[in-house]
Formats: structure tokens, C-alpha cells, sequence
């Protein structure tokens, strides 16, 4: 394998997975360890992914130039877990909104197997709409507004001005990152607007977020995380973290 072909296939494993061991890389292209560390090197030199201790991850502000396939199978286990943990918090005739985040599409997944005799869902995602549309018990309100394919995202001031007119019970949301200092944060500033209606308008409001997030600051940020009501992830928040949260907000849960 020549060069230029393995660090692609470098490339490719770390945009799949996220983030991953030098071992892995090794064993995937089936050359040293050290030769895996000079082309992890050599790539983050020309910025196109970041070389940690003993491994490699992707830059999450490339993330969203991923496409949609790509997305929604990054640390998809992890996706899984909160998806399954976040179904449990919703009941029967409850109205939620899910946002145009991946974990949020996962969610609907699950969502689309459950036995409701009634829910609402609100979104401004064309992939959580197509992840329940054949639910004849769920009814689905689409925001509506500009849409961005990249992301499946409804957004803009119609998306806005639908959601003035709604209220729910919950919303389900996700960041691309999260930190004590920064609060939340994204790098797709048009959809933040539109998050934060979506904050006014419900009752109680359920960060969705895989650990990998965590201690992440992005270009913008989206609000701060003394906001939300829950933080729902997919393994126990470090204790040193947790303390930092519940100091922000004496009431948060985290699930």
C-alpha cells in the first residue's frame, strides 16, 4: 500500500469511527505502529485530523461537511445508549420536539417501535420525519422553513415562527459540544436560532449528548447549560464534570 492510499484509508477509518487506536489503524492497513504515527503526524500537520496519545480523532468542525450517512454512524453505539435511555422518559400523549441532531434521529428510531396510542413529535428534521412516517399514532409537526440538505435541517425565521405557535412537554436536543466555560457550542450557526425557540417553548428541556462531547469547545455557541433540566449520555459523567454541572445548576439531572 502506498502512501498516499493508506493515509486515505486512515482517513476514512477515523471519519467512520471518530476516533481510534493506532493498534486499530495498524491492524487495518496491516503496517507498524510507527509507520501509523508517521502518517498520523504528517496528517495532522496538514490539519486533517488531530493525533492524540495512542490514537487519532476527527476534528468535530469537519463533522458537519460529513454526509448524512457518515454522520449518523459516528459513535453510533453511544447514539444507541442515549436513545434508549431517552425513550423511557416519554409517555403516552406527550408532545415532545426532536431537533435536527443525530442522537435526536436515533431517538426517533426507537420511538417509531414504541405502542403509543397518541404522541406528538415537532421537528425540524426531514430525517426524523422520514424515521417515523409510517407511525399511525404518532403525529408529526414539521417546523417547516429553509432547508439544509447537508443536515436535513428545517431552519430560518418560518421554522421560527411556526414554533412561537406551539408548545411541548419536552424536547429532546443535542450540541456538538459541551465544556463548563463555554457552555454548549455547534459549528452550524444557523441552526442555533431556531434552537432557542425550541428552548422557550417546552416545559422540560433534555440534552442529548454522547461523551465524546464532553469538554469540547466549537465555534458557536448555542446557550448555556444552565438551561437544561437533564443531561442524558451514554455512560456516567466523571465526578470532577458532574460536580462542575450540578454548580451551574443546583437542579440538573443526570441520566
Amino acid at each position: 500500500m502506498i502512501p498516499q492510499e493508506r493515509r486515505n484509508k486512515i482517513i476514512e477509518v477515523i471519519k467512520k469511527k471518530g476516533e481510534v487506536t493506532t493498534s486499530e489503524l495498524s491492524a487495518i492497513t496491516k503496517m507498524s505502529i510507527m509507520t501509523i504515527n508517521r502518517d498520523l503526524k504528517f496528517l495532522d500537520k496538514n490539519n486533517t485530523i488531530i493525533k492524540i496519545h495512542g490514537g487519532a480523532i476527527f476534528p468535530k468542525s469537519k463533522l458537519y461537511e460529513l454526509t448524512y450517512d457518515k454522520r449518523i454512524t459516528t459513535h453510533i453505539k453511544e447514539k444507541e445508549i442515549i436513545a434508549k435511555k431517552a425513550v423511557n422518559l416519554i409517555n403516552d400523549r406527550d408532545s415532545i420536539i426532536l431537533d435536527d441532531s443525530t442522537t435526536s434521529i436515533i431517538l426517533a428510531r426507537y420511538l417509531a417501535k414504541q405502542n403509543f396510542s397518541e404522541l406528538t413529535v415537532i421537528t425540524n428534521s426531514s430525517f426524523v420525519m422520514e424515521e417515523l412516517k409510517f407511525s399511525e399514532n404518532i403525529t408529526i409537526i414539521s417546523t417547516g422553513g429553509e432547508y439544509f440538505s447537508k443536515l436535513g435541517s428545517l431552519t430560518g425565521i418560518y421554522a421560527e415562527l411556526v414554533l412561537s405557535k406551539l408548545r411541548a412537554k419536552k424536547l429532546f436536543f443535542s450540541a456538538a459540544g459541551i465544556s463548563i466555560e463555554g457552555g454548549l457550542t455547534d459549528e452550524t450557526p444557523g441552526i442555533i436560532k431556531v434552537k432557542n425557540k425550541m428552548f422557550e417553548i417546552a416545559d422540560k428541556i433534555y440534552l442529548i449528548i454522547d461523551s465524546h462531547k464532553f469538554n469540547s469547545v466549537l465555534t458557536h455557541k448555542v446557550c448555556d447549560i444552565s438551561i437544561v433540566d437533564a443531561i442524558i449520555s451514554d455512560k456516567t459523567i466523571e465526578t470532577n464534570f458532574a460536580n462542575a454541572l450540578k454548580n451551574l445548576n443546583k437542579k440538573i439531572e443526570l441520566i
